[in-house]
């Protein structure tokens, strides 16, 4: 729960940075772009985070 909120703020705040005055529909836009030119970044973060996870020791 942590992880997605930070991710959520810091995407929040790079977005703030770049543009403090986003319309919604330009948001949209963007989005969507980025969504359809950078899907295997996805997949490139999602093998990350399985690699980083630790398993936790199974109780008997």
């Amino acid at each position: 729960m942590r992880k997605r909120i930070g991710l959520v703020l810091c995407i929040s705040g790079i977005l703030l940075l770049i543009q403090p005055d986003i319309q919604e529909e330009q948001l949209i836009l963007v989005l969507n772009y980025v969504l359809v030119h950078y899907w295997p970044l996805g997949l490139i973060m999602l093998g990350i985070n399985m690699m980083s996870k630790k398993q936790k020791p199974r109780r008997k």
